[in-house]
């Protein structure tokens, strides 16, 4: 009985030893995690935070697009009041990923046309699963496909799809403009260096997330890199320095 006590007692502590080394990575990007407040970044730019994780509004004239929409619907609601943005004034929404964090409001705007990457649409048709299989994403009952490279032009705003996969196969970054770049949770930015995006446990390939953040590294003459759930740099070069 003692061997057996002794065996239960080894098994529970790897068991728990594991569990810690699981959930550290998790809290400790919980912990690091720092969204920008909402509110105008610069001209025609504009941050919304919606709990741990920034939407953005970009402005050009009388038209409004979004890229991602937020982790609440309820609070996405509430800053975009507080900013004096209606909601039916979006006229398009360009989702980096179909995480819930990123998604959770696509309800609050009925007159945008939702864009995201036809891999992302293929990885949630096939139901490709996560974290142990317990993440299934859900994508909106209508929505238009974009390809690596492709580029749409929203009343004047241009918007440049970048297959920036690992997080999820279908990860996308989007170039606004030729200046600035939403990279959703390819990456994160802590104390001004860009890292992989944890919890790591999260991410589907990190190899080739890596690859995908030195192919965002040779992109010219950014002048803001706007992340989920890390805000916003406007020293691009010094953020990717270390990554070769």
């Amino acid at each position: 009985m003692k061997k057996l006590g002794s065996i239960c007692l080894i098994l529970l502590l790897t068991v728990l030893l594991w569990s810690f080394s699981k959930a550290f990575p998790f809290l400790r990007e919980a912990c690091a995690q720092h969204p920008t407040p909402s509110g105008q970044i610069h001209q025609g730019l504009t941050a919304v935070n919606t709990g741990m994780v920034n939407f953005y509004v970009i402005s050009h004239g009388e038209t409004r697009i979004c890229i991602d929409a937020g982790s609440s619907r309820r609070r996405a609601e509430k800053e975009l009041a507080k900013l004096e943005i209606s909601p039916a004034t979006i006229t398009a929404v360009f989702l980096t990923h179909s995480d819930q964090d990123h998604i959770a409001a696509l309800s609050l705007f009925p007159n945008a046309r939702i864009y995201l990457s036809h891999t992302e649409a293929e990885m949630v048709h096939n139901k490709e699963r996560r974290l142990f299989g317990l993440i299934g994403n859900k994508l909106p009952s209508s929505y238009h496909t974009v390809s690596d490279g492709e580029e749409v032009n929203v009343g004047g705003i241009r918007v440049k799809a970048i297959a920036t996969p690992g997080h999820t196969t279908g990860s996308t970054s989007y170039l606004v403009n030729g200046d600035t770049l939403f990279t959703g949770d390819t990456l994160s930015l802590i104390k001004g260096k860009v890292g992989i995006f944890a919890p790591r446990v999260f991410n589907m390939d990190e190899k080739t997330q890596a690859a995908s953040i030195r192919r965002l590294k040779s992109l010219p003459n950014i002048k803001f890199l706007c992340t989920g759930h890390h805000g916003v740099t406007t020293d691009f070069a010094a953020a990717l320095a270390e990554w070769e």
